[in-house]
């Protein structure tokens, strides 16, 4: 039996390092919009459901 040896290329850990840093993003964003959904809602008079929207919206429209 030939026993294939398996390669672990430095590659891999480059894109699991950018990976890990536009989550690290993305998280932050998310954040960031979370200490204002309430002022917004007040301010603009609509239910705070519709500011989690444009996070989810903008976070989506990143990762294209």
């Amino acid at each position: 039996m030939n026993k294939s040896e398996i390669k672990v290329y430095l590659y891999r850990w480059i894109i699991l390092a950018v990976y890990f840093f536009i989550s690290v993003i993305i998280q932050i964003q998310w954040l960031t919009f979370a200490s204002i959904s309430s002022t917004a809602q007040e301010f603009y008079q609509i239910f705070a459901l519709r500011i989690d929207f444009l996070s989810m919206i903008y976070t989506k429209r990143m990762l294209k």
